[in-house]
């Protein structure tokens, strides 16, 4: 069963972070974002598309690791 989690995330159209509901389930892996270590991570999906949250690598890792 998936889960949902909530995160702020960047668009490519948003100069701010929107919340955006994210499905567990469909996450490949996480990176952290060069330059934004502490506070940004990359999050690519099994289709391949990307988003880029306002949380931190190790803050995030720990949330799915949590769920």
């Amino acid at each position: 069963m998936s889960k949902f989690i909530s995160l702020s995330a960047f668009t490519r159209y948003d100069k701010e972070p929107i919340i955006i509901p994210i499905n567990t389930g469909q996450i490949r892996y996480i990176l952290p974002v060069r330059g934004y270590k502490d506070s940004r991570c990359e999050i690519v999906f099994e289709k391949g598309n990307s988003l880029i949250v306002e949380e931190s690598f190790d803050d995030l890792q720990k949330k799915l690791e949590n769920l």
